[in-house]
């Protein structure tokens, strides 16, 4: 895939990548326009389009977004799977629709399930280091295409 292998190189440089978020094909053309190399489908964007949180969301409608987004725009579009809609048991199913969708990137972060908007109130609901490393390593056991890159985030970093 293109979007894969751009992503791949712009993430080898060695110059930092700026990804802005986007949530349809407009927001997506209008940071191409601007000169973004790299784009960022965010959970909380879409959420607030759809006058919901990211907690509300699903895979389903990431990916349904995502496609939509592709269609319109060649970047590459990381995808903000939250605490990636599950355990272990259940990233096979989220790396198994990032992929079909066409996804270069998924980023995984290390929230409890069900999401919580910490954010809004300065919390942090964090899972135990070993759960996270867990659902890391299944993630890369359930891709299928070794370029997709797998980015772990956690917000440890803000407590």
């Amino acid at each position: 895939m293109i979007a894969r292998s751009k992503m791949r190189e712009l993430l080898a440089g060695t110059r930092g990548n700026v990804a802005p978020a986007v949530f349809n094909p407009l927001s997506a053309k209008l940071a191409q326009a601007a000169g973004f190399e790299m784009l960022y489908l965010g959970g909380g964007t879409l959420g607030y389009l759809k006058c919901c949180l990211e907690a509300n969301l699903n895979i389903t409608e990431l990916a349904q977004a995502g496609i939509e987004i592709r269609a319109a725009c060649d970047l590459p579009l990381i995808l903000d799977a939250a605490a990636g809609f599950g355990d272990p048991m259940h990233i096979h199913h989220t790396i198994g629709l990032t992929e079909a969708a066409g996804f270069p990137a998924i980023e995984i972060e290390d929230q409890i399930l069900p999401k919580r908007a910490h954010h809004h109130v300065g919390l942090e609901h964090m899972v135990e280091p070993e759960l996270m490393a867990a659902k890391i390593r299944e993630a890369v056991r359930a891709r299928r295409d070794p370029g997709l890159v797998i980015i772990a985030r956690t917000n440890a970093v803000r407590q």
